[in-house]
């Protein structure tokens, strides 16, 4: 009997090391280089387990294992309520070692196999770069023959414009030379011109009082000949009394004879006043006509001083606009000639440039030359290395085939604490309703899908959506969705509860409580990505404080000792939310992601080839407090089978 047990643990322990040393090409070093060898020599060991089992009389049970293991079937969970040999027991046990080994290696097989293609299409990438450098290159190459000719052709140019610039900077030398002269012609011009202003202002000034006077001699010869109209209608009055009086006289007789004679004399007198008076009058009409012809006289030689006066003006300024003009011309001028200057030396130095760039071109042909050479080898190498690359593929493909052959419900999960949790706890609800063992097939992210559309595993409960939408719509014709399984994902900023603030723009007016800081995780990171965008859209005066998961929480832990307000970016599930009480703030902006969820993904005809395990599936979800606190566990130390039992104890039916 213990022979008989020796025999089926050695042939187990033998059927481990074949599938270990597979993934690694042992065989291949032996000289059983292909995988239908490998199977051959793994059906032969399960053979010997199955005859050497088959004596025992009493394990009809163990026969069925053996047969399962013959038949690559590592579906069988061993129901441990029910008395079993030690043999079944002990073949149990390695039944699951060897599928928990089949599934890692299976997620590594799937890891490498999509690292290579992803590695193939960048190399293949590159092997088209190195061929377009190599035509770039040989486009410099030729091109250079042309840059000789061009440099040559610019080097007469050049010189000739050398020559040209040297007869410019004479020639504005000249006019800067004839500029200083007329400008000082103009300062002379102009105070000529200021000295006969000045004169002309006099000449104004003195027919203003000639003019003045003038008209004052006007006004007194009309004031005069008014005074002697006067006197003239005295003197006839006074002719027209006596000659009445002469009248009376005669009257009178004797008696008026002396009234008669005084009143001839001062007829006589008043027709002498009268006679003087029309003289005076004449005279004075003389002179009035004279002071008129002096006072239009006056008038026009008035008009005429005006006139030459606003010429003087208008040529003063026409002066000072010259003189404005020349002096701005002579400043352009010797601006031009300084510029001459430079573009003199800029032509020499340009002169002396183009002899480097000759040289350079001709050493850039030769490089040009060497480029091509080195290009074209390291083409050649990209190429030999893709088809390397492609083959290790395309062997690591064969191994995945040959794994397909061990038949076990497969669930394709990432490498984070999270989706371990999702699959242990769904593995043993399935366990304990159906008896069937299922795997977690670790895979990177993008793999989850893919995997499960080419149907190399059953189903998937990791994606978050709508995060990973574009994948899920690469291959959602070949996927079945059967809903979320887990709400309440999200990822943003996170304070502890005690902290009285709910919204991100309410960070503004407490900024010194926090010390100013946001603990980040790094900015590869989609969250840690956003932060900028974050406190530049809100206006925050805080620092981010980059670092990674550990460093983040660490802060987190040591203020929340404290009851120090802090903030850090973070996301659920996780297990800080199973060991502190914390809030995301609100984002009124929409600039973090929105929140998320975990949905089931199984592959085409799961529910024709099993329909039970197919209910289990659509049926599967899960708690974010739970699945927080399960977290939470494994973080203090639980295994993930023991948070998956005791998560299932709490939150399931």
């Amino acid at each position: 009997m213990r022979k008989k047990r020796i025999t089926v643990l050695g042939s187990c322990m033998a059927i481990i090391l074949l599938n270990s040393s597979y993934f690694y090409q042992l065989p291949q070093k032996i000289g059983l280089g292909n995988g239908t060898s490998f199977i051959l020599i793994q059906g032969l060991l399960c053979s010997i387990i199955y005859f050497a089992l088959g004596r025992e009389t009493d394990s009809h049970h163990t026969e069925a294992i053996a047969d399962k293991l013959a038949h690559f079937d590592y579906s069988a969970v061993i129901d441990s309520s029910k008395k079993r040999t030690k043999t079944d027991q002990s073949l149990s046990q390695l039944m699951e070692v060897l599928r928990k080994l089949i599934a890692d290696i299976y997620g590594v097989t799937r890891t490498v196999e999509s690292n290579g293609f992803a590695l193939n299409q960048d190399i293949q990438i590159i092997e088209d770069s190195s061929r377009d450098i190599v035509r770039a290159v040989d486009e410099v190459a030729q091109g250079n023959s042309h840059v000789a000719d061009l440099i040559e052709e610019i080097t007469i140019n050049t010189t000739e414009a050398s020559h040209f610039i040297q007869d410019i900077n004479q020639d504005v030398n000249e006019i800067k030379r004839k500029a200083d002269n007329t400008v000082v012609l103009i300062e002379k011009g102009k105070a000529a011109m200021d000295f006969q202003k000045q004169t002309v202002e006099n000449n104004v000034k003195n027919f203003q009082t000639i003019s003045a006077v003038v008209h004052n001699l006007e006004k007194a010869a009309s004031e005069i000949n008014s005074i002697v109209n006067t006197i003239s209608g005295i003197s006839d009055q006074t002719n027209l009394l006596a000659l009445n009086a002469a009248i009376e006289a005669a009257r009178a007789g004797e008696a008026g004879k002396g009234f008669a004679v005084v009143a001839e004399e001062i007829r006589k007198l008043a027709n002498n006043t009268g006679d003087s008076t029309k003289q005076v009058k004449s005279l004075i009409d003389r002179v009035k006509q004279g002071v008129e012809g002096i006072v239009h006289e006056v008038s026009m030689a008035d008009n005429a001083v005006n006139e030459q006066a606003q010429a003087i003006k208008d040529t003063d300024e026409a002066f000072s606009t010259i003189s404005n003009a020349v002096v701005t011309i002579d400043h352009q001028i010797a601006q031009i000639l300084e510029k001459t200057k430079r573009l003199s030396a800029a032509s020499e130095g340009i002169g002396k440039a183009i002899e480097n760039i000759a040289a350079v071109s001709e050493e850039t042909a030769a490089g040009a030359q060497e480029v091509t050479a080195v290009t074209q080898n390291q083409a050649a190498t990209i190429a030999v290395m893709n088809e390397r690359i492609l083959d290790y593929t395309k062997k690591i493909g064969v191994i995945g085939q040959e794994l397909d052959r061990f038949r076990f419900i497969k669930i394709a999960q990432t490498e984070y604490d999270e989706h371990m949790i999702q699959v242990e706890i769904f593995k043993q609800i399935v366990k304990k309703k159906l008896g069937l063992a299922l795997e977690g097939i670790k895979v990177p992210s993008a793999e989850l899908f893919r995997s499960v559309a080419e149907g190399k595993v059953d189903a998937t409960v990791a994606p978050w959506m709508p995060a990973e939408e574009a994948s899920f719509r690469k291959y959602a014709k070949n996927l079945e969705d059967m809903g979320a399984n887990l709400y309440g994902c999200k990822s943003g900023l996170v304070v502890p509860d005690y902290v009285p603030i709910d919204q991100i723009e309410d960070l503004k007016h407490h900024a010194a409580n926090f010390e100013n800081k946001i603990y980040s995780v790094q900015r590869t990171t989609a969250i840690g990505s956003l932060m900028p965008q974050v406190v530049g859209s809100y206006g925050l005066s805080f620092m981010i404080e980059y670092g990674d998961e550990k460093s983040v929480l660490d802060a987190l832990e040591r203020r929340i000792e404290k009851k120090e307000w802090v903030m850090i970016t973070g996301w659920q599930p996780h297990w800080m939310f199973g060991t502190y009480k914390l809030k995301f703030l609100k984002d009124s902006k929409q600039i973090l992601p929105e929140d998320q969820y975990c949905i089931t993904l199984g592959r085409k005809g799961l529910q024709q080839d099993n329909p039970e395990f197919y209910r289990i599936l659509k049926e599967f979800s899960l708690d974010i407090n739970g699945i927080n606190y399960a977290l939470n566990n494994i973080h203090r130390g639980a295994t993930v089978e023991d948070a998956a039992k005791e998560y299932i104890e709490k939150y399931t039916k």
